[in-house]
């Protein structure tokens, strides 16, 4: 009789579990609420990737912009171009290849080879190892290179004593985290964008595949990209 009992009650609480009704939120990039229909729009698209919160009883599903195109206002232009001259010695009038990390990890602090972390979501990331950091960063500086009036800068936000210079390469102190300030919120994040003297820039958040290829942007084709982009977020966004 007691068995039975057991199992009577240790089938209930599986069932209950079953059961247990777990709802899904859709968000936009402003942390809107959206419809199921508009969020699988958005991510079948290439302007956008997806963010997975899970909290046990609700599952947020929020959508962030991929790649973005935009122009600062032409005070804060002035005010940062002012501040990149004065501090860094940079040469505003050519088209600025910016690389930005909020933290500088020292060598130590990188693992000694790459890294794949699984996630809870199913999903995963790469750790990458100094050397793979540095040869990225060796690679940049090829990529671009070879295009006149364009110039790869490196920025960070925290230094963990890491070298602010190796070889070629020069890492520069966001100074009170302006460039961080203008180019990021809460609605975008970056870690690479071109900016051109005239105040337009473009942002990419991360590498997918989906992304447009900055070089023959940088040279003949921006105009046609950032055309193509607004048309899509609008159509996207009801606008």
């Amino acid at each position: 009789m007691k068995l039975r009992l057991s199992l009577f009650l240790l089938l209930l609480v599986f069932t209950c579990v079953a059961q247990k009704k777990v709802d899904t939120v859709y968000l936009g990039e402003s942390d809107d609420f959206i419809t199921k229909i508009e969020y699988n729009n958005k991510v079948n698209s290439p302007l956008y990737y997806s963010l997975t919160y899970d909290l046990d009883t609700v599952v947020y599903k929020k959508t962030r912009l991929s790649y973005f195109f935009g122009k600062i206002e032409l005070k804060k232009k002035q005010q940062l171009f002012k501040l990149l001259n004065k501090r860094n010695n940079i040469d505003t009038t050519q088209v600025l290849v910016f690389h930005y990390i909020d933290t500088l990890k020292n060598r130590n602090q990188f693992p000694k080879i790459d890294l794949i972390k699984n996630l809870d979501d199913g999903k995963h990331k790469h750790i990458i190892s100094y050397k793979t950091f540095m040869r990225q960063h060796k690679e940049c500086l090829r990529k671009y290179k070879k295009y006149k009036n364009t110039k790869v800068l490196h920025y960070y936000n925290i230094n963990n004593n890491h070298p602010k210079k190796i070889g070629d390469i020069v890492w520069y102190k966001d100074p009170s985290g302006v460039i961080k300030n203008i180019f990021r919120d809460s609605y975008k994040r970056f870690k690479f964008f071109i900016l051109k003297p005239n105040g337009e820039y473009y942002i990419h958040n991360i590498v997918d595949g989906k992304l447009i290829d900055t070089k023959k942007m940088i040279k003949s084709k921006w105009d046609y990209h950032a055309n193509d982009f607004k048309k899509r977020y609008n159509s996207l966004n009801g606008i």
